[in-house]
């Protein structure tokens, strides 16, 4: 039940950032494997989010357990303006994340091993 927890809280800001944005027109994909689950998410949006390159950035901090439960308790806490949400601790929970903008369709897809 853990994993599928923090795989809600994942979603759940991911959903913010592409609501932030303006991407209302999207979908989003949860599957879970042996070892791990990965989430994608595709939108249709005219431009790419200003702030990709760093929301990109900050989902590519390697990932800490040491700290998990911490990083756990404070995502999804932050009552400030999406702009200014904090995405790093999003990164210290996953292990891979691409983003991608192409034709119209920005996309999202992490992947997040299971803890051994």
């Amino acid at each position: 039940m853990v994993e599928k927890e923090k795989a809600c809280r994942i979603v759940n800001e991911l959903l913010v950032y592409f609501l932030s944005n303006d991407i209302v027109d999207f979908q989003a994909n949860v599957q879970f494997h042996n070892n791990g689950f990965r989430v994608e998410l595709q939108g249709n949006c005219s431009k790419a989010p200003a702030d990709m390159n760093e929301f990109a950035k900050m989902l590519r901090i390697p990932r800490n357990p040491n700290m998990e439960d911490y990083y756990d308790e404070l995502l999804g806490t932050s009552k400030s303006h999406a702009g200014s949400r904090e995405y790093h601790l999003l990164g210290m929970m996953i292990d891979d994340a691409q983003i991608s903008y192409e034709d119209f369709v920005f996309k999202v897809s992490i992947y997040r091993r299971f803890e051994v």
